[in-house]
């Protein structure tokens, strides 16, 4: 790429990272970069000071993942090649297209993007048995949305984009229903602590009855080993409603497990 975009141009194109099912989602962009001239696109995911890379992206997809390198690592490695004024040439052709679409102009009292946490970004998958069949869930965490699918009951899937609310927007007690409908996709977000777990608590942009939905990443030991799930829970009392994890197989293997420190309506905890 360093050899092509010499000869030419570098475009760097922002994208969403809920479009991706990355491995690493990190907590900005995915960034595709293509230089002139050359066939095929890197796209990288920043988390920290770390990089990941792929390549072989699609829409909904993957891709494959080339390998990871921190900021530090890529600057060392510059300035051993002796390609430092070859990289600087080139940083003075670079493009930036967003095509993120998080640039938008934002009204109704939003002040800017909520970002979530970036252990819970990324893909997440639950299985539960609901009148002797299963129904598979896929949660797909972006840097500020989220996307809940169902094969059963939703199957297209919906989008909640999060926003910050300003400090001196009143919401109205009765929006109307062009406001209702424009705000369709919007959610309130705010961290609520329970029982030592922090949750993600999502309402509606004119919510003003119920609860809204709760995620949080929690640890549970399965067969030994430390792993992180996602919590999904709703109601008064925060209840858990689902346990999601990385990988179908685990969600399968785990499906309507209940782990003993957590908040079941149906417990005593």
């Amino acid at each position: 790429m360093l050899q092509a975009g010499q000869n030419g141009s570098l475009t760097i194109t922002l994208h969403k990272t809920s479009d991706y099912e990355f491995k690493q989602p990190g907590s900005g962009y995915a960034y595709e970069a293509a230089a002139s001239g050359q066939t095929g696109t890197t796209y990288y995911t920043l988390s920290g000071s770390t990089f990941y890379f792929y390549q072989g992206v699609k829409v909904a997809g993957s891709g494959s993942f080339l390998g990871q390198a921190t900021k530090q690592e890529m600057a060392d490695y510059i300035v051993k090649k002796g390609q430092l004024a070859e990289f600087k040439q080139l940083a003075k052709k670079v493009e930036i297209v967003d095509k993120s679409g998080q640039t938008q102009r934002l009204s109704e009292g939003r002040s800017g993007y909520f970002t979530i946490p970036a252990e819970m970004q990324g893909t997440w998958y639950s299985a539960s048995n609901y009148d002797g069949e299963t129904t598979h869930s896929k949660y797909v965490f972006g840097q500020s949305t989220i996307f809940i699918q169902d094969d059963k009951h939703n199957r297209k899937g919906h989008t909640t984009t999060l926003y910050t609310r300003a400090a001196n927007y009143k919401a109205p007690d009765y929006p109307s229903e062009e406001q209702i409908k424009k705000a369709e996709g919007w959610g309130l977000p705010k961290i609520v602590q329970y029982k030592g777990i922090n949750y993600l608590n999502v309402m509606g942009w004119y919510q003003g009855a119920g609860d809204g939905e709760y995620f949080a990443v929690h640890t549970e030991n399965i067969d030994g080993n430390d792993v992180q799930v996602l919590i999904c829970a709703g109601g008064a009392g925060i209840w858990v409603d689902g346990i999601a994890y990385r990988s179908q197989a685990m969600a399968e293997k785990m499906q309507d497990h209940q782990f003993d420190d957590l908040n079941y309506s149906d417990s005593d905890n």
